[in-house]
Order: structure tokens, then C-alpha cells, then sequence
């Protein structure tokens, strides 16, 4: 019978053969077979798919969503899918969920968080600033695993999730090819933004 195991934020859930622990320590002991990812009122989209490929515990996976694209190159942490929000953002690589400029509604997902308890809509670098003045931003390379980093370009400001490896799965690319999941609106970068940008910095997760 096919369980599902709920995430420590919430808002993601994997559905898995077998299942050990319990609540937050819930795990998959199988290879999870589908992935849900539900936003709350003040959120606009949701995503949900079939894994594709494996997972394997270890470094490495070759897991992707829907018919996407599989992830590229890259330092996988699958060992507990179920309360990483690494491993949910790289679940929805190759969807378009959140549309074209919906980098925030992305990591507020990711996060467990809504567009009140998070990032708002359009608000990535006032997000930024008001951790920055109280001393919470970060300039140096490489960025950890998990950070958001925050750019700006030519599309206006942007927010994404560090994956520790200089890649970073970003949402609201607007179907363009630069990636890991080409054509669509959450994919894999190999930058923190697109074209020229700027850093504003990074911060680790106030939640």
C-alpha cells in the first residue's frame, strides 16, 4: 500500500511504497513514486508528477519530474527526500509551476511558507534589504547549500536556491534554455540569474 510521507514545512508530501519514522522524521524506504507540492490561499499554483528514474541514497540521482528532462551534474543529497527543501525544489525542475515571474512564489513553496509568512509577490530584493540591514547577508563564494541568493537583471530582481555545488534550481526562468529542464519555468542553473546581473547577496533561510 503506497504511503505518504508530509514534509517538516508542510506543503510537500512523496508518496513511497513503504515508509519509516514518524511526522517530520518520516521517511520514504523505497523509492517514492510521485510528489506533491500544495501552496496555501495566498499562493497561485501547485505542482504534483511522477519520479522518473531512480533515487538513490548516496550523492547522486538521476530522479525527475513528469516526462522533464533528466537533472544534470550536480551534488545530490537524496539520502531523506521528505523535510529537504533542496530535494523538493529539484522535484520541480522542468514544471511550470509558478509561472514565467514567479521566482518567489518558488522559494516560498519550497519553504513552507505563503506570500504573507514569506517572500511577497515582487519583493525579492525588499526581502533581501530588510535581512541585509539587520546583518544577515552574505557576499562570499561558494554559497551553502540551501541559501536564497538574490540578483538583479535585466527581468528585474531575482530570488533562488543555492544547491552548495555553483549550480542553483531557480523558479520563474520563463521558459527560456539556459538549464537544467530547458523550456520551462523552474529549472537548474548554472548562475544565479540569467543574461548580465548583479549580486545583491545571499542569506541563509530566515524561517
Amino acid at each position: 500500500m503506497a504511503m505518504a510521507a508530509l514534509s517538516s514545512a508542510g506543503v510537500a508530501d512523496a508518496t513511497c511504497a513503504s515508509i519509516s519514522g514518524f511526522g517530520a522524521n518520516a521517511g520514504c524506504t523505497s523509492t517514492p513514486t510521485s510528489f506533491a507540492v500544495g501552496l496555501d490561499n495566498n499562493s497561485s499554483a501547485s505542482a504534483q508528477g511522477l519520479f522518473e528514474g531512480a533515487i538513490t541514497t548516496g550523492n547522486t540521482s538521476t530522479a525527475t519530474a513528469g516526462a522533464t528532462p533528466r537533472f544534470g551534474p550536480g551534488n545530490f543529497d537524496t539520502a531523506r527526500a521528505v523535510g529537504n527543501p533542496v530535494m523538493v525544489a529539484e522535484s520541480m525542475v522542468g514544471t511550470d509551476a509558478f509561472g514565467p515571474y514567479g521566482c518567489e512564489d518558488f522559494v516560498d513553496a519550497v519553504y513552507g511558507r505563503t506570500t504573507t509568512t514569506g517572500i511577497g509577490h515582487d519583493t525579492a530584493q525588499a526581502f533581501y534589504q530588510s535581512l541585509a540591514d539587520r546583518g544577515l547577508a552574505h557576499h562570499e563564494m561558494p554559497v551553502p547549500r540551501g541559501a536564497l541568493v538574490f540578483t538583479t537583471g535585466a527581468d528585474g530582481d531575482h530570488v533562488d536556491i543555492s544547491r552548495g555545488d555553483g549550480t542553483y534550481v531557480s523558479g520563474g526562468v520563463q521558459g527560456l534554455w539556459p538549464g537544467y529542464g530547458d523550456g520551462r519555468n523552474v529549472q537548474i542553473l548554472p548562475t544565479p540569474n540569467l543574461g548580465s546581473w548583479t549580486l545583491y547577496g545571499w542569506v541563509y533561510p530566515p524561517w
